[in-house]
């Protein structure tokens, strides 16, 4: 099994086709982070410049090298990540209690706070959402149309 290494592309088989993700950040602690291509294909792509031109992406931390040992995930390609790549300082999660809407969490990854807000700006209707994910549930947001504009 080959070690991974940073731009590395994924291929995840979704029940609407196929999806694709690119390694960001390696992170033991708190998950590697990937960037989604929300875009499913109806079969196998191989233009990965193609794929990387999505727009409408966000991030997750992921459970990547788990999955990639056990084949729930393909390694499929290998793209650099764009010059001046900063890893995302800013990520947002829905505050909820006993199933009531609270308010925003928008999580600083540099300071390492967090802070609790009302109303999502513009600005940070762009954040994409906290925490990690398995490909189940990575393969669940994708077959959904799930979408980052959406989730306000």
């Amino acid at each position: 099994m080959k070690n991974l290494q940073l731009g590395d592309i994924f291929e995840i088989k979704t029940q609407r086709g196929w999806a694709y993700f690119q390694v960001c950040h390696f992170d033991k602690l708190e998950g590697d982070l990937i960037k989604i291509f929300n875009h499913v294909y109806d079969n196998s792509q191989t233009d990965f410049q193609k794929i990387i031109s999505v727009n409408d992406t966000y991030y997750y931390r992921s459970l990547l090298k788990p999955a990639y040992r056990r084949k729930l995930v393909d390694l499929v390609g290998y793209e650099d990540l764009p010059k001046g790549f900063e890893l995302p300082r800013y990520s947002r999660s829905k505050h909820l209690v006993r199933g009531e809407f609270l308010g925003w969490f928008i999580i600083d990854h540099v300071a390492n706070t967090q802070i609790l807000i009302q109303e999502l700006s513009e600005d940070q209707k762009k954040y994409s959402s906290d925490g990690i994910v398995n490909d189940t549930f990575l393969i669940g947001r994708l077959d959904s149309k799930w979408s980052l504009s959406a989730w306000i």
